[in-house]
């Protein structure tokens, strides 16, 4: 009996050892994902107006400014396939598809088509 307890304990340990390795593997993995590792040396109010936001920027504007139009991103990314930027959507007059909708700063990015669109397959986003 006191055998098997103690298999259990080590058991148990080994298990909540491993788990926290995990999540401690997967929390440097999406870190290392985050937008503000390429926006070194950016100030907080090129993008938010302020040097302390307490929001995210209101529009893509500062997006747009380093990185150009909707029009100029689907062309940059037009060799990757699919080209996420470019899509039945984009070409809908009026149509606009925030950056942040999929870009985030300060958390991981996501890919937004996938809350409407389950046959999308989700893949890292910068």
């Amino acid at each position: 009996m006191k055998n098997l307890l103690r298999f259990k304990f080590i058991a148990m340990c080994l298990l909540a050892f491993s788990v926290t390795v995990s999540i401690a593997a997967v929390s440097v993995a999406m870190t290392a994902e985050l937008l503000e590792s390429k926006h070194k040396g950016v100030k907080c109010s090129v993008c938010h107006e302020k040097d302390n936001p307490d929001s995210p920027p209101s529009s893509d504007g500062a997006c747009m400014e380093c990185h150009g139009s909707h029009k100029d991103v689907i062309a940059l990314t037009a060799k990757k396939s699919p080209n996420r930027h470019q899509s039945a959507h984009s070409e809908m007059p009026g149509f606009v598809d925030p950056c942040m909708n999929c870009h985030n700063m300060h958390k991981p990015s996501v890919l937004s088509c996938v809350k409407c669109h389950k046959d999308v397959k989700p893949e890292r986003v910068p």
